[in-house]
């Protein structure tokens, strides 16, 4: 699995090698560093008490749900990413991670049931199927991105 970044600081202005398969060669990129500093937030205000590294694994883009996957495993939470060409108005490509939508964040200790009748036209829950897809996506197929508290 490769890793982005294991570095005991995010820092947004430092220079971090890579060792990814997202091919941004060896310097990260500005989206990038706002990416791990959106997860470094993320972790502070969701879990504030942390102290060991948390574990955010994404996944490529999925052709047919248009979208990446986001699963930060110590809390158990999925993002769906819609991925689109619209351009954003505000300068932070990643707010829709930090604040997301109705029905882009999935708790997958209580937002997961068996089937898809029992989903029925939820906007939150999804089925156990698809949640081991997303998984499977985001984990064993994903990069994984260390964010260790400041």
């Amino acid at each position: 699995m490769p890793i982005i970044t294991q570095a005991n600081t995010i820092n947004p202005s430092a220079e971090t090698t890579l060792s990814s398969n997202l091919n941004l060669g060896q310097q990260e990129t500005k989206s990038l560093q706002l990416f791990k500093l959106t997860l470094l937030n993320i972790a502070k205000e969701r879990n504030p008490e942390f102290k060991q590294p948390q574990h955010f694994y994404l996944s490529s883009y999925n052709k047919e749900t248009k979208a990446s996957y986001l699963y930060w495993a110590e809390m158990k939470l999925l993002w769906i990413i819609p991925i689109t060409k619209t351009e954003r108005i505000d300068n932070d490509p990643w707010l829709d991670i930090r604040y997301p939508s109705n029905g882009q964040l999935i708790d997958m200790k209580n937002d997961v049931v068996e089937s898809n009748k029992e989903v029925g036209s939820s906007t939150y829950l999804v089925s156990k199927e698809w949640a081991e897809k997303r998984l499977f996506e985001t984990v064993v197929k994903g990069d994984l991105i260390l964010i260790n508290k400041q």
